[in-house]
């Protein structure tokens, strides 16, 4: 379990640079200053430009690699990952085609669960994030 949160938190911090490992104390606000700090854990997964906007992906979104993860895992992707975004930048106020969107919230789980996602859209309007529901079975032993 320690590899995969090491897998978890190596990134590169902005195009072009060397990926590292990212041990910093994550602060858990909404103001924007803490915004850069909170997200260095943040992985995209798959969504990096599929949401409408007018700004470009921001320097704190880097792509999760599934193929990093160890071998008896898996990522568990919302079903409507398409339609509902699960994160927004708070460098402005939140306009809805304006302002950067992208899915970093999913499910790491081991082949032992089968599970399902779904975002729900709460429009961004208690959070920089939606919530996202998992339903899950573990498998018989």
């Amino acid at each position: 379990m320690e590899r995969l949160w090491y897998i978890l938190l190596t990134f590169l911090d902005e195009q072009g640079t060397e990926a590292y490992f990212h041990d910093q104390i994550i602060y858990c606000d909404d103001t924007p200053d803490s915004k850069v700090q909170k997200n260095v854990w943040r992985r995209e997964l798959g969504t990096l430009e599929m949401y409408e906007s007018q700004q470009q992906v921001p320097p704190w979104v880097s792509t999760l690699d599934e193929s990093e993860l160890p071998s008896g895992f898996s990522v568990v992707r919302a079903g409507n990952i398409e339609d509902v975004a699960t994160c927004r930048g708070v460098d402005i106020p939140y306009e809805e085609g304006f302002i950067y969107r992208v899915t970093v919230d999913g499910f790491i789980v081991s082949d032992n669960v089968t599970a399902t996602a779904e975002n729900i859209n709460a429009g961004f309007a208690y959070s920089d994030n939606n919530p996202v529901k998992l339903t899950f079975t573990l498998a018989a032993q």
